[in-house]
This record gives structure tokens, C-alpha cells and sequence, in this order.
């Protein structure tokens, strides 16, 4: 691949994440209101800096971040995952048992994961978290989930796979027919949620075993087929 192919790559993603995030930011329900638009764009920016290895950089922009917004976590972006990680890899924090807690009882991450990867572990030995203490934050974490609404969202991407990787007679229309109900539960979601995130819906997993279909992410992209994609790229 050459520089400009490289280069040109780079953008639309970039491109596209924007896109993505503004239909969550124009729904973002913080305590203090803030349009999200910055945010998102520092987040994009410091998780570039994280995956270049680049962590004391990536540790500033989002600490800088956080004191402005409330971190919010998406299902395929974590920025606060990233700030916990640099923050240990550069010892730059004085309350390591505050950012684990929070991993676990707001963000949801899985016991197992964290003690498998050697900076987790060590802000885990640091905070003074065993697996006693795990279980009360995961109960915890669990309690706070809205479980309807995550149910409501893995039948969305049910129904969206299961027609569109059928053979039935008259699939087009199936598949319209599956894109406006989905449709009309986006907006009502909207509506009711703002975008759900991990914290109101959790992460893929809740049972750190399996993994549930909670992405919008594929429903949000159908709509430009047979849903009000205006409606969700501009409300």
C-alpha cells in the first residue's frame, strides 16, 4: 500500500467515526449537558496516540478531558479503559483504587481480563482488589444496567441478521420491513435513553463468558436502506 492509499484510508476512517459519534453525541444525556462533539474528537485523538504506543501523551488529553466531560464509553470505544491503562503505565495517578472500582462497577470489565494483562494487574494489586472485592463491584455493576433495553437491543441485531442471512421468499421486502421496525425503536430509544451506552446497556458481556449482539452500530448504517436515515443523522 502507498503513502497516499495509506493516507487516504486514515481519513475515511477517521471520517466515519465522526459521523458515527455525532449521531451519539447529538443524543448525549451528561450531567452537565455539554455538547459532546469535542470530546469525541479528543477521544479519537488520544486513542490514536494510545495505539502508537504513545501513552504519557494519551494520558494527558483524556485526564485534561475528564475534569471538563463525563467519561462515556462506547461499545467499540473506551477511552476510559485507555486513561486507566496509561495512567498506570506512566505512574501518573495518586488513586489507582478509584480508576479500577470504576472499570469494574461502572464500565464492567471482567475480572479475568484484567488479571491476564500485566498493567491491570498491577493498578489491581496497587488499589488492593482481589476477587473478593470483585464480586461486590460486579454486583453492583449489574444492578445498575437497564436489562430490558439491552434485551430490546440484542433482538434489533437478531431480526437485522436473521433476515438478511435467510434464503426466504421475498427477502427485500422482509428486510425493509425488519429495518422500519428497528426504525421506529432507535427513535423511541433516542427519545427515552440518548444513545445507550455501557454504562446504561453494559458491555458485550455480562456474564464474562459469553457475548451478546448489543453493537447499534450495524442497525445505525441499515437505516440508510430503509429507515429515516435523516431523522438519525441529523436528530
Amino acid at each position: 500500500m502507498n503513502i497516499f492509499k495509506l493516507f487516504l484510508r486514515i481519513l475515511l476512517s477517521f471520517i466515519f467515526v465522526v459521523s458515527f459519534f455525532s449521531c451519539a453525541l447529538a443524543q448525549e444525556k451528561s450531567s452537565k449537558n455539554k455538547d459532546y462533539t469535542n470530546y469525541y474528537l479528543q477521544v479519537y485523538k488520544a486513542d490514536s496516540l494510545f495505539y502508537t504506543g504513545n501513552f504519557n501523551s494519551s494520558y494527558k488529553i483524556l485526564n485534561s478531558l475528564f475534569k471538563e466531560y463525563e467519561p462515556v464509553e462506547l461499545i467499540r470505544y473506551k477511552p476510559y479503559k485507555l486513561f486507566v491503562y496509561s495512567a498506570i503505565k506512566v505512574n501518573a495517578s495518586k488513586n489507582y483504587k478509584k480508576l479500577m472500582k470504576n472499570l469494574i462497577s461502572r464500565y464492567g470489565y471482567c475480572y479475568n481480563d484484567l488479571v491476564s494483562d500485566s498493567i491491570f494487574l498491577r493498578g489491581l494489586k496497587i488499589a488492593k482488589i482481589d476477587s473478593s472485592d470483585f464480586k461486590k463491584l460486579r454486583k453492583e455493576y449489574l444492578n445498575s444496567l437497564n436489562k430490558d433495553l439491552r434485551k430490546i437491543i440484542i433482538e434489533m441485531n437478531e431480526r437485522d441478521q436473521a433476515v438478511r442471512l435467510s434464503n426466504i421468499e421475498n427477502k427485500e421486502k422482509q428486510v425493509a420491513k425488519v429495518d422500519k421496525k428497528n426504525d421506529s425503536l432507535l427513535k423511541k430509544i433516542y427519545k427515552n435513553y440518548g444513545f445507550p451506552t455501557k454504562e446504561l446497556i453494559g458491555a458485550a458481556s455480562i456474564d464474562c463468558k459469553t457475548y451478546d449482539k448489543i453493537d447499534l452500530l450495524l442497525i445505525y448504517n441499515h437505516m440508510s436502506y430503509h429507515g429515516d436515515y435523516k431523522y438519525h443523522r441529523e436528530s
